[in-house]
This record gives C-alpha cells, sequence and structure tokens, in this order.
C-alpha cells in the first residue's frame, strides 16, 4: 500500500482525541480505563490485550503490530476492524496479511527510515512509530498509556526485553511529538 493510500485510510484521526495503549506494566498502578475510553479513538500494541480494563480500557479501534499474529489472536483479543503492520520486515508474505480477511495497512518505510535515523540509528518501537504515523494526521491530542520507556517491563512477558532500541531517544523524540499537540504521558 503506498502513503498516500495510507493518509486517506486513516484521515479519520485528524482533529480527534487518540488514547495510544503502550505495554508497560506501570499501566496497572493508576486506573484510567474510564478516560481511555472516553478518547475518540484507542490504538493498542501487539500483544497488548485487555486484561484489566479499569487500567487498560475496554475498546480497541486499531491495532499496531510488528511481531506475527494471527487472525484468530487478533480478533478474540481485540476485535479491531484497523490493522497497522509497523515493521519494515516480512512484507512480501501476502499469504500472512491476506489471512487477516480486512486490510492490514503499513507504515511507510519512508517513515521507519526517517525515525531510525533520528533515533541515532537505533530501531523504532512499535509505540514511537505509531505514535509518529498518527501525529501526522493533526489529531486534536493524542495521549499515552503504558508508555514508561522501559522503567518496568512489558505486562505480557515473562521476562523483561529491553529490544534493540534507545529508550532514553525515544522518550525526548515522543515528549517533541506529544508538546506540538498538547499530549500528555499518563
Amino acid at each position: 500500500m503506498k502513503s498516500s493510500d495510507l493518509k486517506h485510510k486513516l484521515s479519520f484521526l485528524h482533529q480527534k482525541k487518540i488514547a495510544l495503549v503502550g505495554n508497560a506494566s506501570s499501566l496497572f498502578d493508576q486506573q484510567h480505563g474510564k478516560f481511555i475510553d472516553e478518547h475518540d479513538y484507542i490504538i493498542r500494541l501487539n500483544m497488548g490485550s485487555i486484561t484489566r480494563p479499569e487500567c487498560q480500557g475496554s475498546k480497541t479501534d486499531i491495532v499496531g503490530f510488528s511481531i506475527p499474529l494471527t487472525k484468530e489472536w487478533i480478533d478474540a483479543n481485540f476485535g479491531a476492524a484497523r490493522l497497522l503492520w509497523m515493521s519494515p520486515k516480512n512484507r512480501k508474505k501476502p499469504e500472512y496479511f491476506e489471512a487477516f480477511e480486512r486490510p492490514v495497512y503499513f507504515y511507510p518505510v519512508k517513515l521507519w527510515e526517517k525515525l531510525f535515523k533520528a533515533l541515532d540509528g537505533h530501531r523504532p518501537s512499535t509505540g514511537l512509530m505509531m505514535l509518529d504515523l498518527i501525529s501526522r494526521f493533526k489529531p486534536e491530542q493524542i495521549n499515552l498509556f503504558g508508555f514508561d520507556f522501559k522503567k518496568t517491563k512489558t505486562y505480557y512477558l515473562k521476562e523483561d526485553h529491553a529490544g534493540p532500541h534507545d529508550w532514553a531517544l525515544e522518550q525526548a523524540y515522543a515528549q517533541k511529538l506529544l508538546a506540538a499537540i498538547s499530549g500528555q504521558i499518563y
């Protein structure tokens, strides 16, 4: 899918309030579920399924993922109509994406390359790629929940996994994007 197609397909985000829900264990330290659900659109990432609605909210409009998930798993855990594959890898496996029985959109490789460069050659996380993407639609506001830039582990993993990311650079980049649109990290 071309970037122009994605721009058209996600134009509904313009001037909307968006909750981007990450997967840090610290998400469960506060009960923001009702506040999350009050946003116009709620985006979740990878395997960040809802286990505690009082902390995570109860709705999902978009799922961004960069790890192999099945249609059945996404349907059972999210039920989201819109799916975005965030990684520049594995895009040439049409049988995988066709199995979802609905369009799977792709985070543009050119944006990934710009973000990679802005992070001094460190691979961007799925969460930062999604924040970068949705900020381009000029939403009214984006609020982040469950983003602590690896101060706590990913809640659905048994062991901590920092990955090939520079979390300090990601935090600075995220704060810069949020400042431009009056967003917050909760």
